[in-house]
């Protein structure tokens, strides 16, 4: 059995609506695919959490995305939790 590995790093709402994630270690912007983002972004919609203008929300934190087996997911339990305290 594959072990997920959580990473720490930032989440990001970009202008287009789309999320990204920027891990602490990589330092590098990616854009997650919409099949794993689409939970996360309805979230994140209802919740009228949205750029506006030139400010897009971002979120930080530790298994905001987990790897399994160096497939990278959305996190949405860490998310949810993150955004509440905002």
């Amino acid at each position: 059995m594959t072990k997920e590995t959580k990473e720490k790093g930032t989440l990001i709402r970009g202008a287009d609506g789309a999320l990204y994630y920027i891990s602490d270690t990589e330092l590098s912007a990616h854009r997650l695919p919409d099949d794993q983002a689409a939970k996360g972004i309805s979230f994140l919609d209802q919740h009228k959490i949205v750029p506006q203008g030139a400010s897009c929300p971002a979120f930080h934190g530790e298994g905001l995305i987990g790897r399994v087996a160096e497939q990278k997911h959305l996190n949405l339990d860490v998310l949810k939790g993150i955004a509440k305290k905002k």
